[in-house]
């Protein structure tokens, strides 16, 4: 039953976001297939309330010489997440960092932490796009024979050379929506706390950009990514008493789809327990 459900989802969900698809990617020749497509469906919508600025993108945003780096998503990805460790490193302390450094010099390691990061996305995303490109191939072959005029459910990574500097955008504008949810949580007492993952804002964060840039522009796009952080944080504290029932209490899924629907099974499924 749980296998059909999310079978159903994963074909069903993506028509929510087909629409703003067609914007996007100026056709109808591909979806989008990624757990978060109410996030996305919902940043959308809500750049249309900036959408009388939506000929005013994020492609359009002029950057001083000194930051045109940013253009570039990975170069910006790398920039980002060295500020971040540094930040990490120094409110540790020397002490705390030499014990995880494995030697490396304890201003040296966030460094080398920043762009180790940066090339695991860059390795994770060239290897999507292979993976995505046979499967695609093999998808036509059969859609071909026994789906006339359907189309396959990419990955996100397919719609980021569409709006790079909407990636960048979106990363930034989540993780800060994160940052500030891990601050009302610990500011209300939260029985947990749940902390932003890096990637996940990029992804995540980063494709709600290009949906509410599509809408309202960059006003759309930092409004839009800013909620989908938001719920990345505070939806798992929903769903997190019917993980933490199976047995697993160190982690939790920020998928806005796993999380909407996991908390409707879990209502309804507790109505039989």
């Amino acid at each position: 039953v749980g296998g059909t459900i999310l079978g159903f989802c994963s074909a069903a969900l993506p028509q929510l976001c087909q629409p703003f698809m067609r914007k996007i990617t100026g056709g109808d020749f591909q979806a989008i297939g990624h757990f978060n497509m109410f996030g996305y469906a919902l940043s959308g919508l809500l750049g249309n309330f900036f959408k009388k600025h939506v000929d005013d993108t994020t492609e359009n945003i002029k950057f001083p010489k000194a930051l045109s780096f940013f253009k570039d998503f990975l170069m910006g990805f790398a920039f980002v997440m060295l500020i971040l460790f540094y930040i990490a490193a120094i409110a540790a302390g020397k002490p705390a960092v030499m014990k995880i450094s494995g030697g490396v010099d304890w201003l040296v390691f966030p460094l080398v932490q920043a762009l180790t990061c940066t090339a695991g996305i860059s390795v994770l995303m060239t290897g999507v796009r292979m993976f995505l490109a046979e499967i695609t191939a093999a998808f036509n072959a059969f859609a071909e024979k026994f789906i006339p005029g359907s189309r396959p459910a990419l990955d996100v990574p397919t719609i980021f050379p569409f709006a790079p500097t909407a990636v960048l955008v979106g990363f930034l504008s989540s993780y800060a929506a994160g940052l500030i949810g891990v601050g009302i949580m610990i500011a209300f007492h939260f029985d947990m706390v749940i902390i932003p993952a890096a990637h996940i804002c990029f992804f995540s964060g980063g494709t709600a950009a290009i949906f509410g840039n599509s809408t309202g522009g960059w006003r759309g796009a930092v409004f839009g990514s800013f909620i989908v952080g938001l719920l990345l944080v505070f939806l798992p504290v929903l769903l997190y008493p019917a993980i933490s029932s199976m047995g697993v209490s160190t982690a939790m899924f920020p998928n806005v789809d796993y999380n909407v629907v996991g908390s409707l099974l879990n209502s309804i499924l507790g109505l039989f327990h």
